[in-house]
Formats: structure tokens, sequence, C-alpha cells
């Protein structure tokens, strides 16, 4: 299935949703029923289920990676942030440009971030561990006091 708009993902929502309405109709006519009265119910069924029901949370989906993308970003997550705005730019036309933005952002942070030598910050406590008093110095160290 492509999945480069949200269209193409409505469109795949509805032939689902229609796939169980035309189920709906067979097991009414199975249990003897006219068939032919029930295509247009399955029909409803099958845009209620394909796409009034899951489109609004589709649509949510992509606004959460969006938003998670921007925390990440904001926090020095560069790697994370352009996983999660290539994610936006890969299931949704209306957040595409936003991502894409995002993305090419956290991507030259990141570089930088790399080029500076600063690609994975250590903390105090990962760069001290078993050398209590060098970490004691650390605490107590300020610049120009030696």
């Amino acid at each position: 299935m492509p999945h480069d708009s949200d269209a193409k993902v409505a469109g795949a929502l509805f032939a689902m949703g229609a796939v169980i309405g035309v189920a709906i109709a067979l097991v009414l006519h199975s249990n003897g029923g006219d068939a032919a009265s029930y295509w247009p119910l399955s029909l409803a069924a099958g845009a209620v289920l394909g796409v009034v029901v899951p489109w609004p949370l589709v649509r949510r989906l992509g606004k959460d990676y969006l938003d998670r993308a921007r925390l990440n970003l904001e926090q020095g997550r560069f790697k994370e942030a352009m996983q999660d705005a290539a994610e936006v730019e890969r299931i949704s036309e209306v957040y595409k440009s936003e991502a894409i933005e995002i993305k090419e952002y956290a991507r030259q942070q990141r570089d930088e971030q790399i080029a500076i030598g600063n690609a994975q910050p250590v903390s105090v406590s990962q760069s001290t561990e078993g050398d209590p008093e060098f970490a004691e110095f650390l605490s107590s160290y300020t610049p120009g006091s030696l």
C-alpha cells in the first residue's frame, strides 16, 4: 500500500471498512435475510468503520509524532527527532512540510554536535565511575580555582 499521504491512508481504511461491511451483509444474509437489502447498511458500516472512526486517530497519530519530534529537538535528542519527523513525513501530507523542516534542523544540529565532538555527552557520574576522589574533585571544582 502506498503510504505517503493522508488520502491514501483514508482509502485503505475505507477499503478495510468496506470489507467488514460486506462481511456483515453476508452474515446477515446467511441468517435468512435478503442480501440486497443489507448492501446500503454494509456500505454505511464500511464508511463508519473504515473512515469516520479511525480517520481522526490517524490524523492525531501524525500530530503526536510531530509533537514528539519537537520535544526531542528541544531536548537535544536530534537522532530521535529526525526519526519521528521522518515518520510524520511518511504518513501525513498535512504535516509533511513541518516535518521536513524539523528533520533538516535536527540533522543540522546533530552534524554540528558531531563536528565539535559532543555527539554523546558524558555525565560526571559516568566519567568518574570507580574513582571517588576524582568525582569529589570535579564536584568541588570551580573554573579559575587552580
